[in-house]
């Protein structure tokens, strides 16, 4: 499986810990002085509960390579432990919107790192499902088997990257939409429920959020149910007019543009 909240990301993390130097208060005229000096035993209750946070059971030695960290999934965790350690070591840095490495966090995805004990990723199983030839649109699967019961999910984004490169529609002035839906087995025939729809853009670079909690809570408590997604895109003015997915530049295989599923959780994970 490929899901990403202890192993891989555990022998990678250690260079994007910061320098925790001290704690600083507001002195009452706008300005963030040094209160005193951080303890050895300070910096570590501080590098704990952020190793905590992202599932990890230790800091780990030194970093080494692994061709895994090139994908969007535990790219995203690094980027939360960037975000952390930044927080702790009050440095106010503005997250904005990157074409680059860094996956950018919405308000939500700041609500929920703030609210979780666990945040666990998860890439596209592309083995699992396989394409209908004369599907326009793209199924997406991903092992949930590592999400306990007990565990509460506060919340569950899909994230795709829409590349401007590969997007034929890039000059159409057309309006689109994205829809997610839900592959279920009902009465031993597939149907499709939908989930959740977002406009999109013909002229833009970017990933794509897209909020799936209630559907992955489902399938944590019913695994079985998960058959995955189906992603479809259509025109707003034809909505029954479905549009190939991957000529609107949406990436589906490239390491670090992959689809990929964030689940912010609380409770304790089972390993």
């Amino acid at each position: 499986m490929h899901c990403f909240f202890i192993s891989i990301f555990l022998i990678n993390v250690a260079y994007v810990l910061c320098a925790l130097s001290g704690f600083y208060v507001d002195d009452g005229v706008g300005q963030t002085v040094i209160e005193r000096l951080m303890t050895n035993d300070d910096q570590q209750v501080i590098e704990h509960e952020i190793l905590d946070l992202l599932g990890l059971s230790k800091r780990p030695r030194k970093r080494h390579s692994h061709s895994s960290m090139s994908k969007s999934a535990p790219q995203f965790l690094l980027n939360v432990y960037d975000k952390l350690s930044a927080e702790a070591n009050n440095a106010h840095t503005r997250h904005v919107r990157s074409t680059e490495d860094k996956i950018i966090f919405t308000e939500a995805d700041d609500r929920a790192i703030d609210q979780s004990d666990i945040i666990m990723t998860f890439l596209n199983e592309n083995h699992h499902v396989s394409e209908v030839r004369h599907e326009k649109g793209r199924r997406l699967w991903f092992d949930l088997s590592k999400v306990d019961e007990n565990m509460q999910i506060i919340l569950a984004e899909l994230r795709l990257y829409q590349l401007n490169q590969k997007n034929k529609y890039k000059k159409s002035n057309e309006s689109m939409s994205l829809a997610v839906y839900s592959i279920m087995n009902i009465d031993g025939e597939k149907d499709l429920i939908k989930i959740s729809e977002t406009d999109i853009s013909t002229n833009r670079d970017g990933w794509i959020e897209i909020n799936v909690t209630s559907v992955v809570e489902l399938w944590k408590m019913q695994k079985i149910s998960n058959n995955g997604f189906y992603i479809g895109a259509y025109y707003k003015s034809r909505p029954e007019k479905e549009i190939k997915i991957d000529e609107i530049g949406l990436v589906k295989g490239d390491d670090k543009y992959q689809p990929f599923l964030v689940a912010y959780c609380t409770g304790t994970e089972e390993l």
